[in-house]
């Protein structure tokens, strides 16, 4: 794992700092972003959105993917049960390779709020 071009990457990503994602650890098979919840990312309900959870969850498991080895990533499939709202404060997305083959990979990730309430749970498989 090139952990420094990973980390690089992540801070060089336009998308990524327009949706304020924070980089908090990142080790081989796992990876974890934080996210405040702002006024634009609300949904008209006034909860945070479930397009920026899913962008969370998406960047984070392609950061836990691209930590095995790979330089490049796509995601080929993404299923995500959204469990809670949240309202404000700060959600946390935990990403875990669990399983691994040749050319891809099966990430789980965990989104969880600022009291550890599970937000929402995915499950993906990576192309590397």
């Amino acid at each position: 794992m090139n952990r420094e071009q990973i980390i690089r990457d992540f801070h060089e990503s336009g998308f990524w700092n327009f949706m304020n994602f924070k980089l908090v650890d990142l080790q081989e098979g796992t990876a974890v972003i934080k996210l405040y919840l702002e006024s634009q990312l609300k949904n008209i309900q006034g909860i945070l959105h479930g397009g920026a959870i899913m962008s969370l969850i998406d960047t984070s498991m392609g950061m836990a993917a691209r930590s095995i080895g790979a330089e490049r990533v796509s995601t080929i499939q993404l299923e995500v049960r959204f469990i809670d709202s949240v309202v404000s404060g700060s959600v946390i997305a935990e990403s875990t390779v669990i399983h691994q083959l040749k050319s891809t990979c099966i990430i789980e990730c965990r989104v969880k709020d600022e009291a550890g309430n599970l937000v929402a749970l995915s499950t993906s498989t990576f192309k590397k």
